[in-house]
């Protein structure tokens, strides 16, 4: 989930139904989605970028341009 006012992700746990600090910061992550290989999608509004965060917790850049422009502030929808 994100927590945007306090910049960082958040991740609930099936196994107890805990809930704790996945990332911080988040660099004002504002959506969540995950892959087809479980890896975290996420659109980050202060750097202006689509990112995917593997399984061993790097960080890969998937996209942050459109038509070679900056994006604004990636958002999901």
């Amino acid at each position: 989930m994100s927590d945007i006012p306090n910049n960082r992700t958040l991740r609930w746990r099936a196994s107890d139904g805990a809930v704790d600090v996945f990332r911080q910061p988040s660099n004002g992550a504002n959506g969540n989605t995950v892959d087809r290989e479980g890896s975290l999608v996420t659109c980050e509004q202060y750097t202006r970028r689509i990112t995917r965060t593997e399984l061993d917790g790097s960080i890969i850049v998937l996209c942050d341009r459109f038509e070679g422009e900056r994006f604004n502030a990636p958002t999901t929808s």
